[in-house]
């Protein structure tokens, strides 16, 4: 602390004796009484010298005994105890430090050093009494000290009076005139201190009209009166502004927060298809505006269609903007306007093939598409680029299985599954599609592990408890586990005629008969146009009631609509079972 103290007093190089008296005499002379003779004011004249040179060479403690010897030799120094207070106050002695500044100030009234770092030490040691008595003596002096006012005020404020204080900084304003400073300070004390928001916003009004010419100041006043709610004044003093200055985006932005925050959502949007039109402005701080003032589900649901109109404007006047293309992909995709989508995020990998996100979005619409072959390529290219993303490899996984290429789609799941971390969901997903695989792959112990597994992510996921339940049945295992998912599964879906299939044939694997056909009719009633297994399994479930006709009948409609069943031809023709 020291140091800093001692170079604010050092700002210039005085390397001579000669010198270092005449700052003596320039910054704190001392006048010595009557009756001092020359040779002790020598005297005196060299010992500051020699005290202070300890001062320049930064041998602290060596100029603090140094002028402490000279205070005690000479009662009439009023320099060598200012700067004996400066050391003090620099080590924290500032009790100290206070009784040398109070006698130097005494010794020497009229010196304003002295009493300027007397007022600091009062104002450090929290003597306010005594600082504003100081204050007002060198008032009294110098009416027009701004220094000293501006010292006053700031104690009033740290005295809680902020009321006292404004009169002190009009006191500096009426000697400087009218200035950003005092101005703003003033202002923010109306404001926040004696809550006055009228005279809080006249100092701006003040400000705004001694400089016309920055419109920083009407700014300041209309983001004032929208932050209190007067929304019609700021209304008027940003119409002012635009009448001013028309094209001014930044005032434009503003006033479309203000609506914004007056609920006129109309405005919002009407003022900020001017600001995405005009090119005085990038993208990126249009799309953060843009951002700010639609909310998600503004973006997405409730104002949908107008905020799609202004990524419009954005796109056609930033046409090459990568980031703008993905977004309004992503509002199309939305709205299902899958192919534009596309075309607009094939557009944005162009040009930015960097951003992940516009990759996974692609995925999804081509998914959405069935754009199978493409998905496949894409998600390959996706994977190569970003080896560390696990959707790449979902959607190749799920392309390979869907072609066919069940080995191969097991690898690319088991590939991505292992890169999710914390994705719940994801894993739930990769372990479905990767029990179905397995299933196709005539690999029953590792399907089932993967089912297991995705239900201990979700037991409630629909999907795998009835194909789960059904492979079971079809293999005749597990048949009481089997009956309670796909019990499950019709309860959560009760009209789905693939579950109720599921549920009618695990009862016809327990023997359960006449429960079967009872919810094999509930399967047919609820699909429209029935498939074939459906009617064979029907067939089925009839022959075991005994009603073979009806069987055969069922069998016979199995055949009509894939005639490739050869097996249940040969039912047909036996009008039985093929047991």
């Amino acid at each position: 602390m020291i140091t800093r103290l001692i170079k604010l007093f050092l700002l210039v190089g005085i390397l001579s004796c000669g010198i270092l008296v005449q700052a003596q005499n320039d910054e704190s002379s001392t006048i010595p009484p009557k009756g001092v003779s020359e040779t002790e004011q020598k005297a005196n004249a060299d010992a500051f010298a020699a005290a202070y040179k300890f001062l320049l060479l930064e041998n602290y403690s060596s100029a603090q005994k140094a002028f402490e010897e000279i205070v005690g030799k000479y009662k009439w120094d009023a320099a060598s105890r200012y700067e004996l207070a400066r050391i003090y106050a620099g080590i924290d002695r500032l009790n100290e430090a206070v009784g040398m500044a109070e006698e130097a100030s005494k010794i020497d009234p009229s010196n304003k050093w002295y009493k300027e770092l007397l007022g600091s030490l009062y104002e450090q040691t929290g003597q306010s009494k005594k600082l504003i008595g100081l204050i007002e003596k060198m008032l009294q002096k110098d009416p027009k000290n701004t220094t000293a006012l501006e010292k006053m005020a700031n104690v009033w404020l740290s005295n809680g009076k902020p009321a006292k204080a404004i009169v002190y900084l009009d006191k500096i304003e009426a000697i400087e005139g009218i200035n950003e400073s005092l101005s703003v300070q003033k202002h923010k004390i109306y404001a926040e201190q004696l809550n006055k928001n009228k005279e809080a916003a006249r100092e701006l009004i003040r400000l705004a009209d001694a400089f016309p010419e920055e419109q920083k100041y009407m700014m300041m006043l209309a983001e004032f009166y929208g932050k209190n709610g007067d929304f019609k004044d700021a209304v008027k003093v940003y119409d002012q502004l635009l009448d001013r200055s028309p094209d001014n985006v930044y005032t434009a932005i503003s006033m479309a927060d203000l609506y914004n925050k007056m609920g006129d959502r109309e405005k919002v949007r009407l003022t900020l298809k001017k600001v995405f039109a005009s090119k005085a402005l990038n993208a990126e701080p249009k799309l953060q505006v843009f951002l700010t003032l639609y909310t998600p589900e503004q973006i997405y649901t409730t104002e949908k269609e107008a905020a799609l109109e202004l990524v419009d404007i954005l796109n056609a006047t930033h046409p090459n903007d990568s980031k703008l293309l993905a977004i309004r992909g992503d509002l199309l995709y939305k709205s299902k306007r899958e192919v534009e989508a596309k075309e607009n995020l094939l557009q944005s990998i162009a040009i930015d093939s960097s951003r992940y996100f516009v990759w996974e979005q692609l995925m999804f619409v081509m998914s959405t598409m069935n754009d199978t072959s493409e998905l496949l390529n894409f998600s390959y290219r996706c994977r190569q680029l970003f080896p560390f993303q696990p959707i790449p490899y979902f959607f190749e996984g799920l392309m390979k299985a869907r072609a066919g290429q069940n080995t191969e789609a097991v690898k690319i799941f088991s590939e991505g599954k292992a890169l999710v971390t914390d994705n719940k969901p994801l894993l739930e997903q990769f372990a479905m599609f990767l029990g179905d695989t397995y299933h196709a792959l005539n690999l029953p112990a590792k399907s089932d592990s993967a089912y297991e597994e995705t239900l201990r992510y979700n037991p409630d996921n629909i999907y795998v408890l009835n194909n789960y339940a059904y492979y079971l049945s079809e293999r005749g295992v597990a048949l009481t586990k089997a009956e309670k998912m796909s019990s499950r599964a019709i309860t959560a879906e009760p009209n789905n005629a693939t579950y109720l299939d599921t549920y009618a044939w695990v009862l016809y694997k327990l023997g359960r008969y006449e429960e079967s056909h009872f919810w094999m009719n509930k399967a047919l009633a609820a699909e429209e146009n029935p498939s074939a297994t459906l009617y064979d399994h029907a067939g089925d479930i009839l022959f075991k009631i005994n009603r073979v006709d009806e069987a055969v009948q069922m069998w016979q409609k199995a055949l009509s609509i894939d005639s490739t069943q050869k097996l249940v031809e040969d039912k047909i023709i036996r009008r039985s079972l093929n047991e």
